[in-house]
């Protein structure tokens, strides 16, 4: 199973984003799962059921990356009454938050990054020079 470009159209019209604007997006999330993929195979650690735990690391970075895009645009505070006088944090900031969080412990069930690689104990072999 592979993130298909077909789910992630279905998904952003579900979500009411217009996707003739998302499909370098699109074409990104399909590339990511697809790099996450052969870096598990080319590690000997990709079993099928990974799939879907990819495609929510996925679909995290997009979120995180799509909040990022948002904020930026919007600005670290925003209006929330129509006349306009009362600020507060935008909500973006949470949800790149969460976000993080989630990849972050999507990416330790991984073992993607080298600290979570020493903690599951996945390390590669290296030659030390001697013979056994």
């Amino acid at each position: 199973m592979a993130l298909q470009k077909k789910d992630i159209i279905q998904l952003f019209g579900e979500l009411g984003i217009e996707i003739n604007s998302q499909e370098f997006h699109i074409n990104r999330m399909v590339k990511r799962f697809s790099n996450y993929k052969r870096i598990l195979r080319k590690a000997n650690r990709y079993m099928p059921g990974d799939d879907v735990i990819i495609e929510s690391l996925v679909m995290c970075e997009a979120l995180r990356d799509r909040a990022l895009w948002k904020m930026f645009a919007e600005g670290e505070t925003v209006f929330v009454d129509k006349k306009q006088t009362v600020k507060q944090k935008n909500h973006l900031a949470s949800i790149y938050n969460d976000q993080i969080k989630h990849i972050n412990a999507i990416s330790k069930k991984l073992g993607l990054s080298p600290l979570d690689r020493k903690e599951l104990q996945i390390e590669q072999e290296h030659d030390d020079g001697f013979d056994d």
